[in-house]
Formats: structure tokens, sequence, C-alpha cells
């Protein structure tokens, strides 16, 4: 029970900094780097996994490099 209290932890600051990470987003368009890949994928991409890797997980991610 208590590790699922860390992984939802994990995960909602996981979101949180997604979702200040959109805050200062100007351009949602294109990334310019995949005809099927946008700036909010990426940006996404790189606050969740600057989150998520120093709490020790593992990331699969398509956007990533």
């Amino acid at each position: 029970m208590e590790d699922s209290k860390k992984v939802l932890a994990d995960l909602n600051k996981a979101t949180d900094q997604i979702l200040t990470a959109f805050q200062n987003l100007d351009n949602w368009g294109p990334s310019g780097q995949r005809s099927d890949q946008y700036n909010s994928d990426v940006v996404a991409d790189q606050a969740a996994t600057k989150s998520l890797l120093p709490a020790g997980y593992r990331i699969l991610s398509e956007e990533s490099e």
C-alpha cells in the first residue's frame, strides 16, 4: 500500500511539473523534429523525465531521442 502511495505522489509531482512547463510554452505547433510531433509533446516529455528519472523510474518514450 505504501508503495502505491509513493508512486501516486511521484506521478502527481510529474503532472505538476508538466503543467508548469505548459504555462511557459508559447509555441504549441509542430516541433520540427518529426512530422507527427508537437512542441507540447517534447515539453511534456522533458518535464516528466526530469521529475521521474531521479525518483528511480525508467522511462520509455517515443518523444525522447
